[in-house]
Parts: C-alpha cells; structure tokens; sequence
C-alpha cells in the first residue's frame, strides 16, 4: 500500500473520531477569529474539491495516451496530490468547520449542519475503504504493465465508486454553502 493510501486510513479514522464526537454532543469553540476559521475552512474546501475535480482530469488524459506507464505514473500523482492537498484540506475542513458550527449551536443544532456532518460520515466510510482499494489496485496493476483490459476494469471501478464518493461531498457542499438541508 502507498504511503499515501496510508495516510488516508489515519486520517479518516481521525476525522470519524471528529465527526462521531460532534454528533455525541460535543462542542469544539472557536481557539481562533471567527474570521480566520472562516478563511482556513474555506481554504480547506478550495484543496479538497479542486484536487478530486483534477485528479479525474489527469487520469482521462493518461488513459487516452494508451499508455501504461503514464496511467500508472498519473494514478500514483493523484496518490501523492491526496496527500499533500486532500488531506489537509479534509482537516481544514474538518476542525475549522466544527468550530464555526459552534458559532450556530454545535452540529446537532440546525438541520443543515447535522446533514452535512452525517454526509461526510459516508463519504469518510467508503473513500477511504471502497475508493481507497481501488486506487491501489489501479496503480499496482498500470505499474506492473498489466493487459490494458484489466487496468481498464480497475480504473472503471474506481473512476465508479470515486463518482459515488463525490455525491455526499457535493451535498455537503451545497448544504454549507445555502446554509439549508436537504431533507
């Protein structure tokens, strides 16, 4: 497994933890500006949803070269960018925004930020199990020159269960952003 597959593990793990924690009840208050929350959580969302909109882009353009060892060198690149851009974002996200929830009562006190957190306790659940698993797979196989059929069903299913991972993100994007839930 990659380091950065790794990493990943840890961090989820972490950010369940987090996240299991806020929905028990607990606060986390502000230990900085409302205003410094605000831009770092921002900043958080910047890295996490510009990393998984970019990291599909390069896979795309590696596949249609034909050739392995560049899928292979782009599925490890998207590896490496989840470690230095994801994952800090996650935990920008992650900790700054359970503190600015405290502005609004905590995370079990409106509907939106409840909704948001439950998302996110999916997406933690299956990107770093489900996606996670088929992200190594893809990357050992391009890098052992596997047949392109089988890299080809490797990248399907993680390109498949990546698109499902993004759908509770992109909810609990648009739940923070309208600052109203969806059920």
């Amino acid at each position: 497994m990659t380091l950065a597959g790794k990493a990943t593990i840890v961090s989820n793990l972490v950010v369940l933890g987090a996240l299991g924690a806020a929905l028990a009840g607990v606060h986390f208050g502000l230990w900085l500006s409302y205003e410094l929350h605000k831009i770092l959580h921002i900043l958080g969302a910047v890295l996490v949803v510009g990393n998984l909109s970019v990291g599909p882009l390069w896979i795309v353009l590696a596949w249609r070269t034909r050739d392995p060892k560049l899928l292979g060198w782009a599925a490890k690149t998207i590896a490496w960018a989840d470690l230095v851009f994801t994952l800090p974002g996650i935990h920008l996200l992650l900790w700054n925004g359970l503190a600015l929830a405290s502005v609004f009562g905590g995370v079990n006190a409106q509907p939106w930020l409840f909704q948001t957190v439950v998302m996110l306790v999916v997406a933690a659940i299956f990107a770093p199990t489900v996606v996670l698993y088929y992200q190594e797979k893809l990357i050992e196989k391009a890098e052992a020159l596997a047949p392109r059929d089988e890299v080809n069903r490797w990248l399907f299913r993680w390109s498949l269960w990546g698109s499902v991972v993004m759908l509770p993100f992109g909810a609990a994007f648009f739940t923070m952003v309208a600052k109203h839930g969806l059920w």
